[in-house]
């Protein structure tokens, strides 16, 4: 445990890294001026393609995973929690941009792949993920209006209970 705390630290500056702010300067655009003004993966897809979106995608989701995993080495699931959370506060309130950041969805589906992996393949890939949850939501009393695969995620991963995320991952024939 206590190697887990001076990790910390750490795990913030990695979420804290400003991987779609790089990416959109590369292809000459300043994502926090344009677009939805978010700097991740979403509003780089709009503004500079599908390459660089799935750039800065990829990086995002590392910069929870990897923390996950070492914390899971380290210390079993509960280092996997504070070192991933670590990485999603660093992401969503980032040093680097005056604690103004994304929305942690990618970074917190890192950690969710880590911690629950059977849990994150059965969203990846599966068809009917959005319908799936939202019948789980409603039959859990939650009614959620959103528009599109991101707002499903951002609240699966952020809001909802493990007992729901069972409840999905079973709906969708994970065991």
């Amino acid at each position: 445990m206590p190697g887990v705390l001076l990790l910390i630290p750490f795990a913030y500056l990695l979420g804290s890294f400003p991987t779609a702010a790089i990416v959109a300067r590369a292809t000459g655009h300043d994502i926090l001026t344009e677009g939805s003004k978010n700097p991740g993966a979403s509003n780089v897809y709009r503004l500079a393609g599908w390459k660089a979106g799935l750039i800065v995608f990829v990086a995002d989701f590392a910069k929870g995973a990897i923390p996950s995993a070492v914390g899971l080495v380290l210390d079993g699931h509960r280092g996997a929690y504070l070192l991933g959370a670590a990485a999603v506060i660093g992401h969503v309130f980032p040093i680097t941009f005056r604690f103004r950041g994304g929305r942690g969805v990618a970074t917190a589906g890192g950690v969710l792949a880590v911690i629950f992996p059977w849990i994150a393949l059965g969203l990846a890939a599966g068809a009917d993920g959005p319908e799936a949850l939202r019948a789980a939501l409603l039959e859990h009393g939650i009614d959620a209006p959103w528009t599109g695969d991101t707002e499903l995620l951002e609240f699966l991963m952020s809001e909802t209970s493990p007992e729901l995320r069972l409840d999905l991952a079973a709906r969708r024939g994970l065991w």
